[in-house]
């Protein structure tokens, strides 16, 4: 109100002044004067904003940055928030008026992108968006957690012994939060609570836990558990989705067994025979297996026994898809295969999901997802050519094309695209924020296809990685070996090699080792300080640098960037065998 009349008292000055002396004036005289005059009111009103902002600056000033911002964006209240930031920050963006994007605010976001080791463009994307929210985001009692566990979130099978990375995502929190994370069991969630750590900063986004005995809350192997992971002094938590087990110690070393089939993204139809295939070490013939399949959203939930005391090694089953063995009938519906070891708690289970389709889908009707299936690497911004082909459908046939988080398939799904005939075989998907589940950079995702009125389906066969548009056109990072397929053994010394866009001399990556079945669980540093350039490094396999010693094993190896959030992963699995023989 006050400044309202502070602007109506100047006009007021304004027109008493020039008044007498309009009279006299020409038309062309007088508009130019009514211009002058507009001109000194917006200036005026500009320094009372200022003034007003300034004042309403406190600690406990806060905004949520939603759009991306440029040149383009200026004279919007949205550039006077940025400013408001930067004002708190200490960087000064003069002479640019509040609302003012011009020169002199793309140099202070040059600044600030410097000082949190963005990559700087002068321009407020994504990252330097996420930067601004973790400062200055507002985050209510009502708002969604500003926590999502990633691992372990139920389903996961462990030991004791094993090292597993707890893995989160923070939204709104600082280095100055931290963390304690707890593991309980589900039957009882109050009783013998072990605490795994209890001072971690929120944004590190994981921790290492060395499951033992003692910080376990029961050793009547196995044990099914969750993780609790709350931040200190503020009623901010997460646990896991479902139950994860623990094996004890002893279960390892006893033999192992791997899943060969079906592993994750095959599609099915109920009437098919499906031969179920998996490895063994270690094993004989009087181990018996049972063999279960479930839904990975409820793990523990109507689980059905496709069979039970077959012998180990026979390697396979035969298994005649029918409703009775299926945990539901609402088709499609994504499954998982289990096998488990009768009284040696040792099990394997699909690295992913699989898809059953009903048995009114003949195997003249069916699609096939061809790109992106799994290990490319795309950008915000690009323009993706999603491809796929078809048996027996028409051009009449209508599909959905969606992209959603393998961590969480069924929550915040986004669709790309709806009512495209299925023959057409391709859309192009312009890649833009507003159709991707999450932009916490780099993201992995899956694309699915359904067909409508057919309940028929495809997915990606493992995860793509979409990174934030500020990296695309600037830095870039390819594996070329170990990129799938390859076998190695205990002893060798294979070159790791790769190429790079966009890094400077200085910059410098970290390799590390997985197995694919259980990204999360015993990852190896095989270095962790290498320039990006060198595009190589020999890496010495011995057993301590490998996620596990149940040979033979299938990992991948993943070189990440962490100032520019870039990373790449081998696109399939390679082997490492076991030392030769002495």
């Amino acid at each position: 109100m006050k400044s309202k009349k502070i602007v109506l008292f100047f006009i007021c000055v304004l027109f008493l002044s020039v008044s007498s002396s309009a009279f006299a004036m020409t038309q062309a005289e007088k508009d130019v004067l009514i211009q002058q005059i507009i001109q000194q009111i917006n200036a005026l009103q500009t320094q009372i904003n200022q003034t007003v902002a300034q004042q309403n600056t406190g600690a406990n000033w806060c905004h949520t940055f939603n759009v991306n911002m440029g040149y383009a964006g200026s004279g919007t209240n949205e550039v006077s928030y940025l400013h408001t930031a930067l004002q708190k920050e200490n960087i000064s963006y003069s002479p640019d008026g509040i609302n003012s994007y011009t020169q002199a605010t793309g140099g202070a976001i040059l600044q600030f992108q410097a000082r949190y080791g963005i990559l700087q463009t002068g321009y407020v994307g994504p990252l330097t968006r996420a930067k601004l929210n973790q400062l200055y985001g507002c985050f209510t009692a009502n708002a969604s957690s500003p926590l999502s566990l990633i691992y372990p979130n139920g389903g996961q099978t462990l030991h004791v012994g094993d090292t597993a990375r707890i893995t989160w995502k923070s939204i709104g929190l600082t280095s100055s939060d931290y963390v304690n994370i707890t593991v309980y069991m589900p039957s009882d969630p109050y009783v013998n609570v072990k605490t795994i750590t209890g001072y971690v900063p929120a944004t590190q986004e994981y921790y290492d836990w060395n499951i033992i005995g003692y910080n376990l809350p029961s050793t009547s192997y196995p044990v099914n558990l969750r993780v609790k992971i709350s931040v200190r002094n503020k009623d901010i938590s997460i646990s896991s989705a479902s139950d994860f087990t623990i094996n004890s110690i002893t279960s390892q070393g006893l033999g192992s067994i791997s899943l060969v089939y079906p592993n994750g993204g095959q599609v099915m139809q109920v009437g098919d025979s499906s031969r179920i295939t998996w490895t063994t070490t270690g094993l004989s013939s009087s181990d018996k297996v049972t063999i279960s399949v479930y839904s990975p959203l409820n793990p523990n939930s109507n689980v059905k026994t496709i069979a039970s005391s077959v012998s180990a090694t026979q390697g396979y089953y035969d298994w005649n898809i029918s409703t009775s063995t299926l945990p539901s009938t609402s088709y499609p519906v994504s499954l998982r295969v289990k096998i488990d070891v009768s009284g040696k708690n040792i099990s394997t289970s699909s690295a992913s999901d699989f898809t059953i389709n009903s048995g009114g889908n003949s195997d003249a009707s069916s699609i096939s997802l061809t790109y992106p299936n799994g290990g490319q690497i795309l950008y915000v911004g690009d323009s993706s050519r999603i491809t796929w082909t078809s048996i027996g459908l028409s051009s009449s046939d209508k599909i959905t094309i969606s992209v959603y988080s393998p961590s969480n398939p069924n929550s915040n799904v986004k669709t790309i695209v709806s009512s495209v005939s299925a023959t057409q075989g391709y859309y192009d998907w312009n890649i833009s924020t507003n159709t991707l589940p999450s932009t916490s950079y780099p993201v992995s995702l899956r694309v699915k296809i359904d067909v409508s009125g057919k309940n028929i389906s495809t997915s990606s066969a493992s995860d793509i990685t979409v990174n934030s548009g500020t990296n695309q056109g600037s830095a870039s990072i390819s594996i070329v070996y170990p990129n799938g397929g390859e076998t190695m053994q205990v002893g060798d010394i294979p070159r790791i090699t790769w190429t790079t866009i966009g890094f400077a001399s200085t910059d410098r990556v970290t390799i590390t080792t997985y197995m694919p079945s259980n990204p999360y669980l015993n990852i190896k540093t095989i270095t962790s300080s290498v320039l990006a350039t060198q595009g190589y490094y020999d890496w010495s396999i011995t057993k301590y640098n490998l996620p596990s010693t149940s040979y033979p094993v299938s990992l991948r190896v993943k070189i990440e960037s962490p100032s520019k959030n870039i990373s790449t992963s081998s696109a399939s699995d390679f082997t490492v065998n076991g030392p030769p023989a002495s």
